[in-house]
């Protein structure tokens, strides 16, 4: 990736929709919209326009276009967004006359790169764009939005400034102060150094709890024969997904499923029982 540049890309799913977005960014962005529209000589910035697009002076398609200036965008260039019919041959054609116009195609995530290269958003804010597409719950969804936000990242630059000020009181104490180090002095960086620590621990724990419901969580039910793991599983899952006998080692390899308990996305794994066996099925699935 070279910052500079021209890039173009399909910001919407591949495939036939009713709308499509083919995005824009760099410096000839609004340069590139200008030949391929014809009808559009001075774009207004944030104001959607109806425009035909055309190669050579066959019309590709009837779009919808908006441009951004620079900084005031996504990636902080030049931006073009162009809302034209989810056609992959459309979309490929408006493409294609993009690339011909000087454009390049954007490589995986490059307009989240350039808009953190640009100062736009910051690494959480760009993992949390990642986490809202990805998001599995409505929970996950709300936590990646809230870090999309900056709540996060604001939380992490308060503590860091905490450590920074602990520090300079510190240093200021032992290599400038003439004074000796006080009673006062000794309970004030325990005491900060108590909070900082809160703080951290409640920022990895909110990290956990963000990956979990982005992501979920493998719950695997393991455990002796007829111990009820397969009788449990099912209870979870509402419908009867695993074998359930009272012979010992009916499981015999894991059976999966998706569920969500309390929004959160869980696959739950139910294995086979745990005992001596001389069924070779039966101990290669509890191998």
């Amino acid at each position: 990736m070279s910052l500079g540049d021209t890039i173009v890309a399909q910001s919407t799913p591949y495939g036939y929709g009713g709308i499509a977005v083919v995005r824009i960014s760099g410096a000839d962005s609004i340069k590139i919209l200008k030949t391929i529209s014809k009808q559009i000589k001075n774009p207004k910035s944030w104001v959607a326009r109806k425009t035909k697009i055309y190669h050579k002076k066959d019309v590709l398609d009837e779009t919808v276009v908006v441009c951004y200036n620079k900084p005031k965008s996504f990636t902080g260039e030049n931006m073009v967004e162009i809302s034209c019919h989810g056609n992959p041959f459309i979309v490929d054609g408006i493409i294609n006359e993009c690339i011909d116009l000087g454009a390049r195609p954007a490589g995986p995530g490059e307009f989240t790169r350039r808009a953190f290269e640009n100062g736009k958003i910051d690494l959480i804010q760009a993992e949390s764009i990642a986490n809202t597409i990805a998001a599995s719950s409505k929970a996950g969804l709300f936590n990646a939005i809230s870090g999309l936000g900056g709540e996060m990242s604001k939380a992490i630059k308060d503590t860091s400034k905490d450590i920074a000020e602990l520090l300079s009181y510190c240093e200021h104490l032992l290599d400038v102060s003439d004074e000796d180090i006080q009673k006062d002095n000794k309970t004030h960086v325990s005491k900060k150094t108590s909070e900082i620590n809160n703080s951290l621990l409640k920022l990895i724990e909110n990290y956990d709890t963000c990956r979990v419901l982005t992501y979920g969580a493998i719950v695997v039910l393991a455990g002796k024969t007829n111990s009820g793991k397969s009788t449990l599983f099912n209870a979870l899952v509402g419908k009867n997904r695993s074998i359930v006998n009272e012979a010992a080692g009916t499981t015999r390899d894991y059976v999966d499923a998706n569920i969500s308990i309390s929004g959160v996305p869980i696959r739950l794994v139910d294995t086979a029982g745990v005992r001596r066996s001389k069924n070779m099925v039966e101990v290669e699935g509890i191998d």
